[in-house]
């Protein structure tokens, strides 16, 4: 192996240990309550035997709320 594959090799692994860092300091997503979001959702659904979860699976998770 070539002296600039092993150094490419080298700065690629350090890049992703680094972005991988379970206590960086810098948060993506930060959890807010409803009352700093502005935002109250509550999926409630009434099945029958044609809305059920067999049918529409997506509507039981929750889909388009974020």
């Amino acid at each position: 192996m070539s002296l600039y594959l092993k150094g490419i090799s080298l700065i690629t692994l350090l890049f992703l240990l680094n972005a991988c860092n379970p206590f960086s300091s810098h948060k993506k997503f930060v959890l807010l309550s409803a009352s700093e979001s502005q935002i109250g959702f509550n999926n409630q659904l009434v099945e029958n035997d044609s809305l059920n979860y067999f049918t529409y699976a997506y509507m039981y998770m929750g889909g388009g709320v974020s």
